[in-house]
């Protein structure tokens, strides 16, 4: 069986060429750096935007997870004043996820 791999340094070094045009044709380094502060920017702003939407997600996850809370303490001995009281709390909550969600959409 012949082994197809070479070790380091066995090969040859191979000296590439590159024209004069290549040289030219490189950008200024104020366009490059122009270039760059444009990337960054668009990317600090897609970024930042996507963090304002998972800041408004996890608002909505704490108040679900609010009435989900109250609800567990609420369990092991409920009246019925502590189970109105948690029905209308849970009901306001969806009341204004609900509004959030319809604002936000139109």
């Amino acid at each position: 069986m012949r082994n197809r791999l070479t070790a380091v340094g066995e090969a040859e070094p191979v000296e590439l060429e590159f024209p004069a045009e290549t040289a030219a044709a490189a950008p200024p380094p104020r366009v490059a750096r122009d270039a760059i502060a444009a990337g960054l920017m668009l990317a600090l702003k897609t970024l930042s935007q996507k963090s304002i939407v998972a800041l408004a997600s996890l608002v909505d996850a704490a108040m679900i997870s609010s009435a989900f809370i109250l609800w567990l303490m609420v369990v092991p001995s409920p009246s019925l004043l502590q189970l109105a009281t948690v029905i209308a709390y849970a009901a306001f909550i969806l009341v204004c996820l609900w509004i959030r969600r319809r604002t936000n959409a139109g």
